[in-house]
């Protein structure tokens, strides 16, 4: 997807310029649904931070798994992946 015209990564939920573990799974969590859509379509080449990602239809139809996270947590997580602290 690319940055956001802001310059905040697509994960920084909040936009407090940090990526909060609890953001980056909640983030994954809601994009599994597009990158699978983008591979049942053959999606491609997808390329970002190096890494070549290429996609092709099957030749049957595979029932995709469903991303769903658990998290009982009602506060920030404390692990800063992006950003100051």
């Amino acid at each position: 997807q690319g940055l956001p015209t802001s310059g905040a990564p697509p994960a920084d939920v909040n936009r407090d310029g940090r990526v909060r573990l609890d953001e980056w799974l909640r983030y994954a969590v809601a994009e599994m649904p597009a990158v699978n859509e983008r591979a049942r379509r053959g999606g491609g080449q997808s390329a970002q931070r190096g890494v070549l990602l290429e996609m092709t239809a099957p030749s049957v139809q595979v029932r995709a798994q469903e991303a769903s996270l658990f998290d009982f947590n009602t506060e920030p997580s404390p692990v800063v992946l992006r950003g100051q602290p």
